[in-house]
């Protein structure tokens, strides 16, 4: 699991350096702000902790909600390589979900 939350970790990253340097193409859903979209992922990833925590894979959950909130609701927004981490991380964080619940 640990190479899987590592993963996820990096494709989060990505989606918010790709953010952070290109903001936004329009605008984000609930006029969420670039900055506001950031925290929402960087107070996530905090607590996922790279399975440091045995509690690391109850945290995919909370990023999970937000990858298919963003992907929902913001995906149009969001810059390509940001689309293009989103769209890579979202099924690993659904597998890693759908693993810990198995």
């Amino acid at each position: 699991p640990r190479p899987a939350l590592r993963a996820l970790s990096e494709l989060t990253e990505r989606l918010l350096a790709a953010v952070a340097a290109e903001g936004s193409c329009e605008a984000f859903e609930n006029a969420e702000t670039a900055g506001l979209l950031s925290e929402r992922y960087k107070d996530v990833l905090r607590e996922l902790q790279l399975g440091e925590s045995p509690h690391s894979f109850e945290k995919a959950q909370k990023l999970l909600d937000n990858l298919e909130y963003d992907g929902c609701h913001n995906l149009g927004a969001l810059p390509a390589a940001a689309r293009s981490a989103l769209e890579a991380a979202l099924p690993l964080c659904q597998a890693l979900c759908d693993a810990q619940t198995a």
